[in-house]
């Protein structure tokens, strides 16, 4: 795996979305996080993500990308699913 020089073969990322507001997280192949009922905060009240931007960084550091794939999905493949 690379280190942080941003250089070698880099980590796969898999973001799985669902239900507007439920997300996995899976790093080379592990789910690492789990997001049930996110919501926008930047209004009067909260609010269910039902549209809006994709953000890829919002830390301030730098990162690279490549091959970046959008695909739609019916279901969450079952190595992913809850248990």
């Amino acid at each position: 795996m690379a280190g942080n020089d941003g250089m070698g073969e880099g980590q796969k990322v898999d973001v799985l979305l669902e239900n507007f507001g439920d997300s996995i997280h899976v790093v080379n192949g592990v789910v690492v996080m789990r997001l049930h009922h996110a919501q926008r905060i930047d209004g009067p009240a909260p609010a269910p993500l039902t549209s809006g931007q994709i953000s890829l960084q919002t830390e301030g550091a730098e990162v690279f990308y490549r091959a970046m794939e959008i695909q739609p999905i019916t279901a969450v493949p079952a190595e992913f699913a809850e248990k």
